[in-house]
């Protein structure tokens, strides 16, 4: 870890007690502050002066992912861990687009506490004991440890005299001579902008350095004269020798100097750093001798942002594998590349187990079709979302997935597929449940409705006392309802089955038929401009729901418009009627209903689910000359 130059401080806020303490443990007895918010939350004050935040939603006062928003607001680079109770794909969808840098559930906190001290660790640089860092050497001014102000390596060369290089023995102080013969090269090295050196290929010494070299490095240029190579690579001495004959070699190989980043090639600075460095090497001849003219680039930055790259892609996937319960990628012949850990839980094969097979081998025979079409899709370049297979565990058991597949696609061809699954077998046993239940109960409801039909007429065809045919009455106008609450609640099953929620419905057309079916005269209609609108389920249903309503409720409906306008398209009923009851008046315009209006029609429901459903909404307007009711729906193209 990195020593910051104070004693660091750690927020933690939100945090059950278990993973507070697991925030102490992680950390060093010494050198760190950690600071515990709980019910007030995170405000500005909180988040400045900080170097590492953890944060939770335990204390049930603020969500998580609205602390890290907070943070995110006053301090956009402090490295934030995401302890969330209540894992799931929103708030880790969240939590990511908020910038968090790792995100652990408090259940895994909890099992393994050493999963936050990774997290800490890996998510942000804390400091270290004072002791580690004087062992180190690290100790000193910020000018002794060789640092700027802005974090980056000082440039000031070493003034020569201090040659750390005197006490070496066999190590050549100088080739003065060899120099002089070749005062043009030497000019050369001196005027170049990038840093250079020549070395003697033979004797594998410095001949010259320029001073953009000697920057680097930390030397004076004279310092540096006459040293052996291999005294400024920190590895391996032959490996740098190995190294700089392969980048010669590749050089005669395609007849121009090569420039690259070689795996493990460094520089060690005169305090002891190391620089990883791009280099392009040539040779040229003087006087018999064979040089080495090497032109070389600090490469940190770059290493610098592939490690930060590393460690996004890295949390990315943790993030992701915390949210779903599979992650996998595979080729594009559908063979496994990768599988997460967590496909253990699920399946019961180990990761390596799947790793080169093909994926129908997890795959239901009777889903194989369809998962091969939504394997060609993908590969098209089309996204496939919450598709439901059957797949087959070790265990021969079969379990149901909900599949999402992207398409990973280099150099404009797709060449594998990334994939992300649920296991929904429990959501699917229950839906599974509902719908026999649903299908039983209208079965049986819609028999025992005709059976008290079929009474209530014969009753009605018998010569009854008044008295008797008003009970007559009541059964058959029960028996009509039950009819009408079964044809309602298979429409709000139809719906509910609607994966994306939202369907298209040109709205006159709607209206008309709906005006139809209510036999109402048409002449009440006026249609002044019409578009395709969004909505949750048949809207023609719902528009023959409020004509039904106000039928109902003893009026006339006296007007049915549609018209179109910028945003959206309005349909509205008029009725001379007493008025619509509050509570139906409630639910229309989508309050939420208490446990004293549970008795609200489910068709007046159904009248606000198709509209709300699909971006819009409705109002009532109630008065001494009857009702008014509009619906405001949102159109398809916006």
């Amino acid at each position: 870890m990195t020593k910051v130059g104070r004693s660091a401080v750690v927020l933690a806020a939100g945090l059950p007690a278990s993973a507070t303490t697991a925030v102490r443990d992680a950390l060093p007895a010494t050198g760190v502050t950690v600071r515990t918010r709980d019910a007030d939350g995170v405000d500005r004050d909180a988040a400045l002066g900080v170097d590492c935040v953890v944060l939770g939603d335990d204390d049930g006062t603020v969500d998580a992912v609205d602390r890290l928003s907070t943070v995110r607001d006053v301090r956009p680079d402090v490295p934030v861990v995401l302890v969330p109770t209540d894992p799931n794909q929103r708030v880790a969808t969240d939590a990511v687009a908020r910038g968090v840098d790792a995100y652990l559930p408090a259940a895994t906190v909890d099992e393994t506490p050493e999963a936050l001290a990774d997290a800490l660790v890996d998510a942000a640089s804390l400091p270290e004991d004072e002791d580690a860092a004087a062992a180190r050497g690290d100790a000193g001014s910020s000018e002794d440890a060789g640092t700027t102000a802005d974090g980056g390596r000082t440039t000031a060369p070493v003034p020569a005299a201090d040659d750390p290089f005197d006490h070496r023995p066999g190590v050549p102080q100088a080739a003065s001579e060899l120099v002089d013969a070749a005062p043009v090269a030497n000019r050369l090295v001196e005027l170049a902008p990038d840093a250079m050196f020549v070395v003697d290929r033979q004797t594998q010494t410095v001949v010259d350095v320029n001073q953009a070299a000697a920057d680097v490095l930390g030397y004076a240029p004279e310092t540096l004269r006459g040293v052996h190579v291999t005294e400024l690579h920190p590895g391996d001495p032959a490996d740098l020798t190995t190294q700089v004959d392969g980048v010669l070699d590749d050089r005669d190989a395609v007849g121009e100097p090569r420039f690259d980043a070689l795996d493990g090639l460094e520089f060690r600075t005169r305090r002891g750093e190391t620089v990883p460095v791009a280099l392009r090497a040539d040779t040229v001849t003087v006087d018999g001798r064979t040089l080495v003219v090497a032109v070389f680039r600090d490469v940190s930055d770059e290493r610098e942002r592939i490690e930060a790259l590393e460690r996004t892609e890295r949390r990315l996937r943790n993030v992701t594998e915390a949210a779903f319960d599979i992650v996998f990628r595979v080729d594009a012949d559908g063979v496994f590349e990768s599988v997460s850990g967590t496909v253990e839980a699920v399946l019961g094969y180990e990761p390596a187990e799947l790793v080169g097979e093909p994926f129908s081998t997890v795959i239901a025979d009777e889903d194989g079709d369809r998962a091969f079409d939504a394997f060609a899709r993908a590969r098209d370049g089309d996204r496939v979302s919450e598709l439901q297979l059957t797949v087959v565990a070790t265990d021969q058991r079969r379990r149901h997935i909900e599949v999402n597949l992207v398409p990973v696609v280099v150099d404009g061809d797709v060449r594998g597929l990334e994939g992300a699954a649920r296991d929904v077998t429990r959501q699917y046993q229950r839906d599974r449940l509902l719908s026999v239940l649903n299908r039983v109960l209208r079965h049986n409801v819609r028999n025992a409705a005709t059976v008290l039909t079929g009474h209530g007429d014969a009753l009605a065809d018998a010569a009854l006392d008044p008295s008797v045919e008003r009970h007559v009455d009541v059964i058959k106008e029960t028996s009509a309802d039950l009819v009408a609450l079964g044809e309602k609640s298979a429409r709000l099953r139809r719906a509910a089955r609607n994966r994306d929620g939202i369907t298209d419905a040109d709205a006159a057309t709607a209206v008309r038929g709906a005006v139809a079916r209510a036999e109402l005269d048409p002449a009440i209609l006026s249609v002044e401009g019409s578009a395709v609108v969004n909505v949750g389920g048949e809207l023609e249903f719902a528009v023959h729901e409020l004509l039904a309503n106000a039928i109902e409720h003893g009026g006339d409906v006296t007007s049915v418009t549609v018209e179109e306008r910028d945003a959206f398209v309005s349909v509205t009923v008029v009725d001379d009627g007493d008025g619509i009851p509050e509570q139906d008046r409630r639910v229309l315009e989508g309050a939420e209903e208490s446990p004293l209006e549970h008795g609200s029609g489910l068709g007046v429901w159904l009248v606000n689910w198709i509209t709300s459903t699909g971006g819009g909404h409705v109002t009532v307007d109630t008065g001494d000359a009857g009702t008014r009711v509009e619906l405001q729906l949102a159109k398809a193209d916006r």
